[in-house]
C-alpha cells in the first residue's frame, strides 16, 4: 500500500511524540478503583500525574494507539508496582490459580474520562509476571 505525501504529512501534523517524554518524566500516582473476582483492576491516573493535559492530547493520534496506551498502563503499573503488588498477594490461596493462572493480561483497556484522568483496566496476571521477570534478574544477576 502506497500513502501519498499529502496524507503522510497530514497524519504526521497530529502526531505529537512529545507525550513519551512527558510521560517518563512524570512520576504517575495509580487510584485503584476496582479488583474485579475475576482479576481484573480498573485504576486511574489523572492525566496532569503523567505530565499530559487535555489540549496535548485531544488532536493526538498516537495517544489513542493501542501501542501508547500499554506503554503508560505499564510504566504506571511499574511506578506503582508495590501498590498492585497488594491486591495480588490479597487473592484468597484457594482462589490464586483460578484467577490469576487462568487468565493472561494481553493489553490495557483504556478509557479518557471528562474529568481528566486516564483510567485503565488490566489483569492481575500482570503484576505477577512483573515480579517473575524480576525474580529471574535477581536470580540471574552475577552477584547472587
Amino acid at each position: 500500500m502506497n500513502v501519498n505525501t499529502n496524507t503522510r504529512s497530514a497524519i504526521q501534523k497530529n502526531v505529537d511524540y512529545d507525550v513519551f517524554v512527558k510521560v517518563l518524566q512524570s512520576d504517575p500516582k495509580a487510584t485503584i478503583e476496582d479488583v474485579k473476582p475475576d482479576g481484573d483492576v480498573i485504576f486511574s491516573v489523572p492525566l496532569s500525574g503523567l505530565g499530559l493535559s487535555p489540549e496535548m492530547i485531544s488532536d493526538n493520534l498516537i495517544v489513542g494507539s493501542d501501542f501508547f496506551c500499554n506503554f503508560v498502563g505499564e510504566y504506571v503499573v511499574r511506578r506503582n508496582f508495590d501498590q498492585f503488588a497488594e491486591v495480588l498477594f490479597s487473592i484468597d490461596p484457594e482462589a490464586y490459580a483460578e484467577v490469576v493462572c487462568s487468565e493472561e493480561h494481553t493489553g490495557f483497556g483504556t478509557v479518557f474520562s471528562r474529568n481528566s484522568l486516564m483510567r485503565f483496566s488490566m489483569h492481575i496476571s500482570l503484576v505477577q509476571k512483573l515480579l517473575i521477570e524480576d525474580c529471574k534478574k535477581v536470580l540471574e544477576s552475577p552477584s547472587v
